[in-house]
């Protein structure tokens, strides 16, 4: 089974010593996607130092000789086999910028914060516009916000997702719907509930100088599961137009806000996944931001589509070099865990 090999600051890291327990994150999501981390071990003194494995060194993750992600290195931790190393995904180097403009303004303009985060040494490529629409009436923000929450509100407001490609290009995009993959009919199906499901959706947020109210629905789904609110703040971006407020809102119902989420993470082997030509899947192919289709009637699927199967995008992929499976889990996934639940991003006056 082919694995991942990796190179840092143009040295093969095999060449240095033996890169052993290779590990991959792939994700897909509300705040972005791409390479989310890389884990690997290798037996050397705590004393050892090279250019190669030094934190903050740029490594691609290589896959038949061609870099399919990159991360940033951080500080390498010990262990009993010599040292562990773990990289973050460059998507994540948007948590630790800020949005500036040219002029040190706290912009709300996306390609004027990413384009003032790449001078800074954020190593991203931004080929095509993101927006040049400020967020916020006046463009500048009283407060200090970082790439990522500028970047994830932007695609709340559009209903999209964005990530960051093999080449390192930012990319603004709607959620793929054509099927990468096929779950062999009669394999587990992944469980629904309904924790985070809202059927309406209201707005409250600043109109001129006065406070107004706006709601959006989902008639169908509410008819299936059941009326239920949930209030979106948007008073934090000023002034804004009515318009505005029903694309926020629109853009939940259209990232599923009004679906019951997953409840589990899926623990697939080539034999489960197949290409759409009915070939096992490679799973070092396998990424967020892929449309796996899973077979079998069902209730849910059947209200969904009319079909029975059920499209879901993979949210999180996670794979060990040479292992025979991989745990695979959809975009829509309402956690159970103790972790899980307690996860939660840091304030943003742009995150309604």
């Amino acid at each position: 089974m082919s694995g991942f090999t990796l190179r840092s600051r143009g040295y093969r890291l095999a060449g240095i010593r033996h890169t052993a327990d290779i590990s991959t994150l792939w994700t897909f999501g509300r705040n972005g996607g791409g390479l989310g981390e890389v884990k690997w071990q290798m037996d050397l003194p705590p004393d050892f130092d090279h250019p190669a494995l030094q934190a903050g060194a740029l490594v691609d993750v290589m896959d038949s000789g061609m870099v399919v992600g990159q991360a940033i290195l951080g500080e390498p931790g010990r262990t009993e086999q010599g040292l562990e190393f773990v990289a973050n995904g460059i998507y994540r180097g948007a948590e630790r910028f800020l949005c500036f403009n040219a002029a040190l303004e706290s912009t709300t303009r996306a390609d004027a914060a990413i384009d003032t985060a790449i001078g800074y040494g954020l190593p991203w490529k931004r080929p095509n516009s993101i927006s040049n629409s400020a967020l916020k009436t006046t463009d500048i923000s009283d407060s200090l916000n970082t790439l990522d929450q500028l970047l994830s509100s932007l695609a709340e407001e559009l209903g999209q997702y964005w990530r960051i490609d093999r080449n390192g290009v930012v990319v603004m995009e709607a959620a793929p719907t054509v099927p990468t993959w096929n779950l062999v009919p009669g394999f587990a199906y992944p469980g629904v509930d309904d924790i985070d499901y809202a059927s309406h959706l209201f707005g409250r947020y600043v109109s001129g100088a006065a406070l107004a109210t706006r709601e959006v629905q989902d008639a169908p789904a509410s008819a299936r599961w059941g009326y239920r609110q949930f209030g979106v703040d948007m008073t934090a971006l000023g002034s804004i137009s009515d318009a505005r407020v029903d694309n926020r809102l629109n853009g939940l119902l259209k990232r599923g806000r009004a679906r019951l989420r997953f409840t589990e993470r899926l623990e697939v082997s080539p034999t489960d996944l197949l290409t759409a030509g009915g070939r096992p899947a490679s799973l070092s192919m396998v990424r967020g931001g892929q449309v796996v289709r899973v077979h079998g009637l069902n209730s849910y699927s059947q209200w969904l589509n009319g079909n029975p199967y059920l499209d879901f995008v993979i949210g999180e992929a996670s794979w060990a070099n040479g292992a025979s499976s991989m745990t695979i889990a959809p975009l829509d996934f309402s956690g159970k865990s103790l972790t899980d639940r307690l996860t939660v991003n840091a304030p943003s006056n742009l995150k309604p």
